[in-house]
C-alpha cells in the first residue's frame, strides 16, 4: 500500500524526491538552479543574482589586482551553497519537512531574504 505524502503548506517545499546529486550538478553548472528545481525559488534566484554580482566584481577588480582578494571569499561561498543544496535535497529525499527559507549554514543564509518571502533561517 502506497503511503500518502502530507500536504505541504505555502511556506514548505513540496517533497519532490529529487536526487541530491542532481541538485549538486545543477548548482555546479549554474549556481542556484538546483535550488529552483528543488522548490526553493527565492533562494535560487538570490544565489543567481549574487553569483553574477560576485563574477562581475571579481572581473572588474582584476584590472586593479584586487579581484584576486575577492576570489577566495567567492570560492568559500560557492562551496557552502553546494553543501546547502545537497543537505536540503537529502532532507527532502528522507521525507522530512523543509521550509522554503531553510538553509543548511549561516553562510548560505546571506542575502536570501532579498527574494525569499518566508522566514529565512538555519536548520
Amino acid at each position: 500500500m502506497k503511503q500518502q505524502q502530507p500536504i505541504a503548506s505555502d511556506d514548505q517545499v513540496p517533497n519532490t524526491n529529487i536526487e541530491p546529486i542532481l541538485v549538486f550538478l545543477l548548482n555546479f553548472l549554474f549556481l542556484g538552479l538546483g535550488h529552483i528545481v528543488m522548490g526553493q525559488a527565492g533562494k535560487g534566484i538570490t544565489y543567481i543574482v549574487l553569483n553574477i554580482f560576485f563574477y562581475f566584481l571579481i572581473v572588474v577588480l582584476m584590472f586593479v589586482f584586487i579581484g584576486i582578494c575577492v576570489l577566495p571569499f567567492w570560492v568559500i561561498w560557492w562551496v557552502m551553497i553546494q553543501i546547502d543544496g545537497v543537505t536540503i535535497a537529502s532532507r527532502l529525499k528522507e521525507g522530512k519537512v523543509v521550509k522554503k527559507g531553510e538553509c543548511a549554514s549561516s553562510i548560505a543564509k546571506l542575502g536570501v531574504s532579498i527574494f525569499e518571502k518566508t522566514e529565512v533561517f538555519v536548520q
